[in-house]
């Protein structure tokens, strides 16, 4: 699984480029779910925005701040 951090340095999810799968761990909380090929998951957390999608046997990661 390989690992996505945010603009921040945080770990925000890991995904299997091969299966699809993503999974977070969030304050004791965890989310698995396969996302289809140009399927994105959007994930915010502390004003960032990191933006998550499947693209064939790889994923495209796009992380930015919002702006208040």
């Amino acid at each position: 699984m390989e690992e996505v951090y945010d603009v921040a340095g945080h770990l925000i999810c890991k995904y299997d480029s091969q299966s699809g799968m993503i999974e977070s761990s969030y304050k004791r909380q965890k989310t698995k779910t396969v996302l289809p090929i140009g399927g994105t998951i959007v994930f915010e957390r502390n004003g960032i925005v990191t933006e998550v999608t499947r693209q064939v046997n790889m994923f495209e990661v796009r992380s930015y701040q919002l702006v208040a």
